[in-house]
């Protein structure tokens, strides 16, 4: 048993909806061109007489009492035209049986043309169908890709927003810490500077009053001159009594400053006769205070003391001092 797919049953539904009126029309057709007309339909009297009547002088002719003129061979009948209508019959059947024989064809021909237009048409509304599939396909896929090529380039301008926001954070920030290295170094400057003032007032106060001390001494002296001192100077370094005449303040290194570190030095002084230092090193410092040695020690040589040989000790001195560094 055959069986049709449903695309395959529709066609065959238009095809019969499309020929069942030319098939009408046809059959309608046949049976007005068999039909007879209404002279074929009179019935034929082969032993009747046929009357003509002619003027004419024929020796077959014969006139009647009444005038009339009378063909014998139409009263008497011929058989010989009654065979030729005959075969003229035939001939028209047979004429008519091609006929129709022929129109059914064309009307084959007719529906074999119309079933064959059919599949084309369906083919070319399947071709057509695919071709808009495809076009609706290819759009589909360039809407896809325009949707993502915009989505990319949206992400690029948010990373390079990103970016450019990171940038100008981060210059802001170099900005500031630039900023503020240069007003932590005006103020370590300033702070130096100030030091320094410090320091060199300081030392010309002491200065002042060393000389006005000297001065004293000299004159205590003069006055004392005359009297003799039976007793010899000790010479115990616990009579020393160690009196600082310039004191320079270190400075604070810069590093140090900067980071914020603080710390302490030992430093063991060493100085001779007049007072001076002629020698001084670290001893010990604190966990960060090595950053001040340097200066430390820069500051200690530059001290001044009382001279021990106005105590009579003639021998260099040494003594321990503890250097703090704050901020």
């Amino acid at each position: 048993m055959i069986e049709f797919t449903p695309m395959q049953k529709l066609n065959l539904v238009l095809a019969l909806l499309l020929l069942t009126p030319l098939l009408l029309f046809s059959t309608n057709s046949h049976a007005q061109k068999d039909k007879p007309s209404w002279s074929e339909a009179m019935p034929k009297k082969k032993d009747a007489p046929r009357i003509n009547i002619d003027t004419s002088n024929d020796e077959d002719e014969d006139e009647d009492e009444g005038g009339l003129k009378i063909d014998r061979n139409s009263i008497f009948g011929n058989d010989d035209e009654d065979d030729s209508s005959n075969e003229t019959t035939n001939e028209q059947q047979n004429n008519q049986a091609l006929i129709n024989q022929k129109k059914k064809e064309d009307s084959k021909k007719d529906e074999e043309r119309l079933v064959q237009e059919n599949k084309l048409k369906l083919k070319k509304q399947k071709v057509e169908e695919a071709r808009l599939a495809e076009e609706a396909r290819l759009a589909e896929e360039a809407r896809l890709a325009e949707d993502a090529k915009l989505e990319e380039e949206n992400q690029l301008a948010e990373e390079a927003r990103l970016a450019e926001e990171r940038r100008k954070e981060e210059e802001a920030r170099l900005a500031k810490e630039r900023l503020k290295q240069e007003e932590d170094k005006i103020a370590y400057d300033a702070r130096l500077a100030e030091e320094k003032r410090e320091s060199e007032e300081r030392q010309k106060v002491e200065e002042i009053r060393l000389a006005e001390e000297i001065q004293k001494e000299q004159a205590n002296n003069t006055t004392n001159q005359n009297q003799v001192n039976t007793q010899q100077p000790s010479t115990s370094t616990q009579q020393y009594s160690w009196k600082q005449l310039i004191n320079v303040a270190p400075k604070y290194p810069k590093k140090a400053f900067q980071n914020k570190i603080t710390g302490w030095v030992e430093v063991e002084l060493t100085i001779d006769n007049t007072g001076k230092v002629v020698n001084a090193k670290i001893i010990k410092s604190s966990r960060k205070g090595r950053v001040f040695n340097n200066e430390a020690i820069r500051a200690v040589k530059r001290w001044k003391f009382e001279p021990p040989s106005n105590y009579g000790l003639m021998e260099n001195l040494t003594k321990k001092v503890k250097l703090e560094f704050k901020l």
